[in-house]
């Protein structure tokens, strides 16, 4: 069963892809007379995909290829495929049926192909639900047991030209329904990178893919992926789908800097800052600078916009912004150009955290150009056992209490709940065999033409993790802050997590 998720930047094989009994006793016979399948090896019997968003291959043959089996694919997004799905038949196993419905495809996307006849048989399908279906239970009760959260995907900057951007990751989201967690581990490519729960990560300009693992007193390990986008240094312009910055947050006073230019005389749209989650309203952020459609601007303060003083905006002209704010008052104050514009305004959500910048505008309106940002403040940094020496004065990751409002699901920021991890040193024959999962992964892919398949024997959860990830980032370690380079292939952005609903009136309320 694969749902609910996002697959982005695949470079090994399919975005989706299942197995027929491809593995009869050696050497492999051809098809006709038929083999036996190998019962140790034995294919998909049964494929669920649906609510998955499928975009951005490097990969790109099929966004789903099922080789064996039946099964139902339906609600999935698709997008930059010429292909959706693909059914294979190169086995004595049969494909199919496979019910297909309600996929939304980017024009010009074929929706289903069927190919080969191995044993006279050839894949087969229908365009419609079956009778009687019902989806099993999301989340289901297997997986809840354990449930990693590397925390929702972010874009942060690069501060200057050739300089690393400082992602901070934390995975103490993550919940076990009993027992404890007793290690956690960060992947790129795969390498382990970190094994903290929390870390500040040095990643170069392009496209990253992380996973994090996650181990229970019991054994049981579960993963989740963070992608991570680093922006080459330069301006953010304010969209109505909110564009978003990271950077490590503060949890207690700081002061955010910054340059805004409106693009035209009377514009409505903002600069806001909030925690760590996604922000698709206007209500999901803690604090607003808005140009407002009067020429003039103003500031959020708790349920409406207010000023102190009336200060105008320009078309064209860089206005310096300076916000200084108090994370346990829940306050904050703002100058425009060294004029007073709000003083002790009170935050419109109420954060734990102040770690994530979004400019939006009205659609038709004008657009804010925001550059220049600087984070004053102490920044959350990794837990004690990841921190540098040069890390001295850095506070760890803990959270001050702050009543949230209901919805503002406080347990899904991250730094604010979790378990401090005691974690153990390495598992050398688990590292060692990553690099030989990797390797014959690889191997397998030649021979397949791209199926994405482990070499038969080799399923170890970390063989798993490493076919997952390979491909998609290189790593070195430098200065004791890890420090992650892109693959050589051109980088493809990766989307933020959610989608953003569109504000069209003629001003934000």
């Amino acid at each position: 069963m694969f749902r609910n998720n996002h697959v982005t930047n695949n470079v090994v094989s399919h975005a989706v892809d299942a197995h027929g009994a491809e593995y009869p006793p050696s050497p492999k016979p051809s098809c006709s007379p038929c083999y036996d399948p190998d019962p140790k090896n034995p294919g998909t019997e049964w494929a669920e995909v649906y609510d998955n968003l499928i975009e951005k291959p490097s990969y790109l043959t099929a966004a789903v290829r099922l080789r064996g089996g039946k099964g139902l694919v339906y609600d999935n997004t698709i997008r930059d495929y010429s292909l959706a799905i693909s059914l294979t038949k190169t086995t004595p196993e049969h494909t199919g049926p496979v019910n297909i419905w309600n996929n939304q495809l980017a024009s010009g996307t074929t929706l289903v192909e069927g190919s080969g006849s191995c044993c006279g048989q050839a894949p087969s399908w229908t365009l419609k639900a079956p009778a009687g279906y019902a989806p099993y239970a999301h989340p289901h009760p297997l997986v809840t047991d354990l449930d990693v959260a590397a925390g929702p995907d972010m874009r942060v900057m690069a501060p200057a030209a050739g300089v690393a951007a400082k992602a901070y990751v934390d995975g103490t989201g993550t919940q076990a329904a009993k027992g404890s967690i007793t290690a956690w581990r960060w992947y790129a490519s795969p390498t382990p990178i970190s094994e903290c729960a929390r870390d500040v990560l040095e990643l170069s300009v392009g496209s990253h893919v992380l996973l994090l693992s996650a181990r229970r007193d019991d054994g049981l390990t579960e993963v989740d992926t963070l992608a991570v986008e680093v922006l080459p240094p330069g301006p953010i312009t304010s969209a109505p789908s909110w564009p978003d910055l990271w950077f490590p947050p503060l949890a207690g006073k700081g002061k955010l800097r910054f340059d805004v230019t409106p693009s035209a005389a009377a514009i409505d749209a903002y600069v806001g800052f909030t925690g760590r989650h996604s922000a698709g309203a206007h209500d999901d952020h803690a604090i607003q600078v808005r140009a407002n459609n009067q020429g003039r601007f103003d500031a959020r303060n708790g349920d409406a916009y207010e000023a102190v003083s009336q200060i105008a905006y320009q078309a064209g002209k860089a206005h310096a912004v300076e916000v200084s704010f108090d994370v346990a008052a829940q306050t904050y104050d703002v100058t425009i150009d060294g004029k007073v514009l709000a003083k002790g305004y009170a935050f419109r959500r109420k954060e734990t955290l102040i770690g994530q910048m979004t400019a939006w505008n009205a659609s038709g309106t004008g657009t804010l150009k925001v550059q220049g940002l600087e984070v004053e403040g102490t920044q959350l940094g990794p837990d004690p056992a990841c921190a540098d020496p040069a890390d001295a004065g850095v506070a760890d990751a803990s959270v001050a209490d702050v009543e949230l409002e209901g919805g503002s699901d406080a347990a899904g920021q991250d730094g604010s709940t979790g378990t401090d991890a005691t974690v153990p040193g390495p598992d050398a024959s688990e590292d060692a065999s990553l690099a030989s999962d990797s390797a014959a992964s690889q191997a397998a892919n030649e021979d397949e033409g791209g199926c994405g398949c482990a070499v038969p024997g080799r399923r170890s959860w970390s063989g798993w993790i490493a076919v997952a990830l390979i491909g998609l980032v290189a790593m070195r370690r430098r200065s004791g802050r890890w420090r992650i380079s892109p693959a050589q292939s051109a980088p493809a952005s990766v989307a933020p997590g959610s989608s953003f609903p569109t504000h069209t009136s003629s001003m934000h309320s």
